[in-house]
């Protein structure tokens, strides 16, 4: 039975016009694709006795509404899928720009879902991207119809465009061999080249970064000064004018030993607030009463009036401008010379006092454990007064303080208050309207103090009557960036000033400012999303152009079954492409590029490749 109808089956279908019909025999004729398929009922029951009468009727049953129907069912199918893949390409990439608008500059915590953005925008484009490619495979198989039906055209042409709908490098080498001028294909084959892009880009889109947020419910605090009453230094009568009348303190010792490890390069930071979990303080522009120095080397400027005695001792005075008139020994015999010589004193500016240290030392340089050099004498000066200091773009970490800029005005006598009538002595100037206060004892006492720590001689041999009681400043003084420590002192001063407690002023205040925290948040690259858009919306376009172009042809698209149906006409009866081509695909692929065929109906009616001998 099974051999039967295998027998019958093959019977079935010829591909050429059938003889005529055995008038004794009853046959189905149908008409399909220009031929016809007969069935003899006769040679049935040759076969075996096993088919009967229904069975053959059940075959003469295909009528041609029948076959007409299943036509109009696959027509049915038309552009739809890739019309859908399209709409899908668009909506998928669509729905990308309103994820990246909600988290556009938006902190991490805001997103409250599973899946992370990042991971939702690569699943998004992936979809774009392979519903995009549905339509663009299926245009360029539909294009190669109509690349063969109106003109004559080589035949590895088809082979070229089957490989450029199959992906990037047959969309390469379509563009690549130059043979093919039709501009909708090269669109095309562009649009699957860049396609390979669209992953990286999506990558590129969105990233995370840090940036400094606002913590609303902390206020940063820094050290600000209006007026200075000292801890240390407080006066026996609080209406003396200039008065040096002490009463004994702890807090003096403290001062001390601050502006000790001031000059040592250890200078004390201004009392500041900027707790964690804030990672950066920032403050608006303020005015605070502080120290302002200069301090001047006059190596190069001052020439001393040096005298040499009949001992061979040479002696040397130095006159300092506005200061004090300092000696200098050296080349001694008894080995007495100096190595520093330094005197303080109170200067007065518009009222205000100050302090002006005049020295001289013998530079040294070098490990005074094993070699120093000494150099020339040097003269210098430094210098220290109230001032104001504006300070603007201040920032700290709960570290400490990392910058600061500021401009400082002289501190002026106010005399719109009698000085030694209050407790307090009033300051201005012109450039601020802030009334800056200072007691009667730190407007001299401050810098009488400075200036016993400073005041030095050193001699070439110390002795046990020469050596200080107290901190041995005069020596570090020997070795030291004397600019260093002049700059050092102002800033010790000016952040005691500025500070309470620990600091040497009970009237400090804070100044309130912003605190912020390291927030990580999300980043959209927008320019990024150019490139899945345009190439999404271009497939669209190229997709309804070839459904424009090839809407009066045969609607094969990418089928290996109408390449075969449709194959080349009298293919075996053609001398020139006569030949053994299995296994030598490359040699049949060269001989393709000299036969130059068109798709036209053939004497049955039915689509052909027909070899033509038209030119290109």
């Amino acid at each position: 039975m099974l051999s039967s109808m295998q027998h019958m089956a093959s019977s079935l279908v010829r591909n050429s016009p059938q003889p005529a019909p055995n008038p004794t025999s009853t046959q189905s004729e149908t008409r399909g694709s220009g031929h016809y398929v007969g069935v003899d009922v006769d040679s049935l029951h040759e076969v075996g006795e096993e088919v009967s009468l229904n069975q053959a009727a059940t075959i003469r049953s295909r009528t041609p509404s029948k076959r007409k129907k299943k036509a109009t069912r696959t027509e049915s199918w038309w552009w739809w899928w890739e019309i859908g893949g399209s709409i899908l390409s668009i909506i998928s990439i669509g729905l990308v720009i309103p994820v990246l608008k909600i988290v556009d500059d938006k902190p991490l915590e805001t997103w409250a879902y599973s899946i992370r953005p990042n991971s939702l925008i690569s699943i998004l484009t992936t979809i774009s991207k392979s519903s995009m490619t549905v339509s663009t495979a299926s245009c360029l198989s539909q294009l190669k119809w109509d690349h063969f039906q109106y003109h004559s055209n080589p035949l590895d042409h088809l082979q070229i465009y089957d490989d450029a709908s199959r992906g990037p490098w047959g969309s390469l080498l379509l563009l690549s061999t130059g043979r093919l001028k039709v501009v909708t294909a090269w669109a095309l084959a562009f649009i699957t080249i860049f396609a390979l892009g669209i992953e990286p880009s999506a990558q590129q889109i969105i990233e995370t970064s840090t940036r400094q947020s606002l913590l609303p419910n902390i206020t940063s605090q820094i050290g600000i000064a209006s007026n200075y009453s000292s801890r240390g230094l407080v006066s026996a009568s609080p209406n003396y004018w200039g008065g040096t009348r002490r009463i004994p303190t702890s807090g003096l010792f403290s001062l001390q030993t601050t502006i000790a490890s001031g000059i040592a390069n250890a200078v004390p930071a201004v009392n500041f607030y900027c707790p964690p979990p804030a990672t950066q303080c920032t403050w608006p522009p303020f005015s605070t009463l502080a120290v302002c120095s200069n301090f001047t080397n006059f190596t190069n400027t001052m020439k001393p009036d040096c005298t040499t005695n009949k001992y061979g001792n040479v002696k040397c005075e130095y006159r300092f401008p506005q200061g004090a008139n300092l000696s200098f020994l050296s080349n001694t015999t008894d080995g007495q010379g100096s190595l520093l010589n330094s005197t303080g004193d109170l200067s007065s500016r518009n009222g205000v006092f100050g302090l002006r240290v005049d020295g001289i030392r013998m530079l040294y340089t070098g490990d005074v454990l094993e070699v120093v050099d000494g150099h020339d004498p040097q003269p210098f000066s430094m210098e220290w007064n109230y001032c104001i200091k504006t300070y603007s773009k201040v920032v700290a970490s709960p570290a400490g303080v990392h910058t600061a800029e500021y401009t400082s005005v002289p501190l002026l006598h106010n005399d719109t208050i009698p000085a030694g009538i209050q407790p307090w002595n009033s300051f201005s100037n012109p450039s601020s309207n802030i009334i800056f206060n200072l007691t009667s004892s730190v407007q001299t006492g401050l810098w009488q103090q400075l200036s016993a720590l400073l005041s030095r001689e050193l001699l070439e041999h110390f002795t046990g009557d020469g050596l200080s009681t107290d901190f041995s400043v005069g020596e570090y003084m020997l070795y030291a960036d004397l600019a260093n420590v002049t700059k050092n002192i102002e800033e010790t001063l000016s952040n005691q000033i500025r500070s309470s407690s620990p600091g040497d002023n009970g009237w400090a205040g804070m100044w309130p400012g912003q605190a912020f925290y390291e927030e990580t948040y999300w980043r959209v690259h927008w320019p990024w999303i150019a490139l899945p858009v345009t190439e999404v919306v271009l497939a669209a376009l190229l997709l309804a152009i070839s459904i424009t172009v090839t809407r009066t042809q045969p609607l094969f698209k990418s089928s290996a079954l109408a390449l075969l149906y449709h194959g080349l006409e009298d293919i075996d009866k053609d001398p020139g492409l006569q030949g053994d081509w299995e296994n030598n695909a490359e040699r049949l692929e060269k001989m393709t590029r000299y036969v130059n065929v068109e798709l036209r109906k053939d004497a049955n009616g039915s689509l052909k490749f027909v070899r033509s001998e038209d030119k290109m």
